[in-house]
């Protein structure tokens, strides 16, 4: 008896400890059969508004294979284009595209044209995930404890320079924008070893503030994890910016039904082990 209460305390002990994914988009052929448009809120704005539903498309053929997988999310995109004289704005071709080259479907920002009489054009994008999609494996944890992010994010290339920022929502409902990485596949395992900015997308998803100070317990509940990314072109060139792979790993906190009977577990075993001391 004593052994089947032990090896129910361990399968407790490890559940508890081990680090889920909890957020993953991508690394698929088959989210959209052909290029398919986020919804319109947050598709020309400079902050993501929360209240206006979800970015994610709502066509019955959007990740149909989503087992494993958070396909909701919240966007907002943002695009200017510079004349040598004139400054302009206009909409970003703001959508899943299929398969480009025959690899995986991506996230796709683009922005701008060709056109010879342009400085420049710049594209601000950013892709948020909240608690109410991550992932739980079926369970009803009271929170989540972040331990890693992973993207892979690209661009047209030519004189296109791209980079992006891990963004993070924690318990005391305030936003984190990490230190900048390059374009590429980039991650971290440890989130006390990055660097973490004040920042607010519901104000402007495109501004950076102050240094913050995060000490390992802050990460104990996170609420929201996205991307904010930035692809900027040089004269005369358009721009194509691509998120290929979202993925964010995180440790379940159980819920305290769950704790109790983990303690209970872990009593019956100390009781059998004495009893079975005395005989």
């Amino acid at each position: 008896m004593n052994k089947v209460l032990l090896s129910i305390l361990t399968m407790f002990l490890v559940s508890s400890a081990n680090a889920d994914t909890v957020v993953s988009w991508g690394t698929a052929t088959d989210i959209v059969t052909g290029h398919t448009s986020l919804q319109a809120a947050g598709r020309y704005e400079t902050a993501v508004n929360f209240g206006a539903g979800l970015s994610s498309p709502t066509s019955a053929g959007y990740y149909p294979n989503d087992t494993g997988k958070t396909k909701e999310f919240y966007a907002a995109a943002y695009g200017e284009q510079e004349w040598d004289v004139l400054p302009a704005s206009f909409g970003v071709d703001y959508r899943v595209a299929n398969d480009y080259g025959g690899g995986n479907d991506y996230l796709n920002s683009g922005y701008g044209t060709s056109d010879n009489t342009i400085s420049r054009n710049d594209v601000w994008y950013t892709y948020i995930w909240t608690s109410d999609e991550f992932m739980t494996d079926g369970g009803t944890p009271t929170g989540f404890e972040l331990t890693g992010m992973q993207a892979v994010m690209s661009d047209n290339g030519g004189a296109v320079n791209s980079d992006f920022h891990f963004v993070i929502q924690l318990a005391d409902s305030n936003w984190y924008a990490s230190e900048v990485y390059d374009e590429g596949n980039r991650s971290f395992t440890d989130p006390t070893a990055v660097s973490w900015y004040n920042y607010d997308p519901t104000v402007d998803f495109r501004s950076i503030g102050s240094l913050a100070s995060l000490t390992a317990s802050d990460f104990e509940d996170l609420t929201a994890a996205g991307l904010y990314a930035t692809s900027f072109s040089g004269a005369n060139q358009y721009v194509v910016s691509r998120v290929y792979e979202f993925n964010v790993s995180a440790t379940a906190i159980p819920e305290p039904s769950a704790v109790a009977l983990m303690g209970l577990a872990g009593l019956a075993v100390m009781f059998c082990f004495c009893k079975r001391r005395r005989k």
